[in-house]
């Protein structure tokens, strides 16, 4: 059974931070606004974690990872998609997980880029639904001249009959002279005798910022 097509628009924050004592990278997105209606106590959310030493932050972020889940539409949940997830395969901890395959050399944005096709061969996986191993594939679009990540598609394919696509762009920013998320779209699509739905997700980010911190040490007189 289907219902009439539904929209959502939202305006979020997020956070991508490299974890050291995991080797791998969080992404959090906290959710500001939903159809024009701000989202209660949104605001100061994001910036209270960063300000926080406490041990069991790790944890708490990621509690708002899943919160910020329950804005999506369709009833597949998701709180996996981030626009990094692809680019921590290449991380030595990753790599030995994966066969990577060189496909053909192509033109993004006229940029010269290498496509390596990739596809998870080890257990337990990366991703999991359920408990269960959820295998991942795709590409990665690189630039051999110095290996920046121009773009990323990964699919993955769910139990239930769920499959999913995501796709992420990159460009460079010049105030922080670094290769940044653009764009994202996701696409998922459950099919099953009692349920056929479509799930289609633009996200573009803009306004980057690095999150700084400093202070300064007063002697005091004699």
């Amino acid at each position: 059974q289907s219902s009439g097509p539904s929209n959502r628009l939202m305006r979020s924050e997020m956070l991508f931070m490299w974890l050291q004592e995991e080797r791998t990278l969080l992404s959090v997105r906290n959710v500001l606004e939903v159809d024009g209606e701000d989202v209660p106590d949104a605001k100061q959310r994001l910036d209270d974690l960063l300000r926080d030493a406490a041990s069991g932050r790790i944890t708490r972020f990621r509690e708002l990872l899943d919160e910020s889940a329950r804005f999506n539409l369709g009833t597949v949940h998701r709180n996996f998609p981030d626009a990094t997830l692809a680019l921590q395969f290449l991380a030595p901890a990753y790599q030995h997980r994966f066969t990577f395959t060189l496909a053909d050399t192509s033109t993004i944005e006229r940029l010269t880029v290498a496509k390596l096709d990739f596809a998870e061969d080890k257990r337990p996986t990366v991703i999991t639904s359920e408990g269960v191993d959820v295998f991942s594939n795709g590409s990665l679009w690189v630039r051999p001249s110095d290996g920046v990540v121009v773009r990323t598609k990964l699919a993955l394919t769910i139990p239930n009959n769920l499959t999913a696509e995501i796709t992420v762009d990159y460009t460079h920013d010049p105030r922080l002279d670094m290769w940044v998320p653009s764009r994202m779209t996701e696409q998922y699509v459950q099919a099953s005798f009692s349920l056929k739905e479509q799930i289609n997700c633009v996200a573009s980010y803009s306004n980057f910022r690095r999150f700084e911190t400093s202070g300064r040490l007063i002697t005091p007189q004699p």
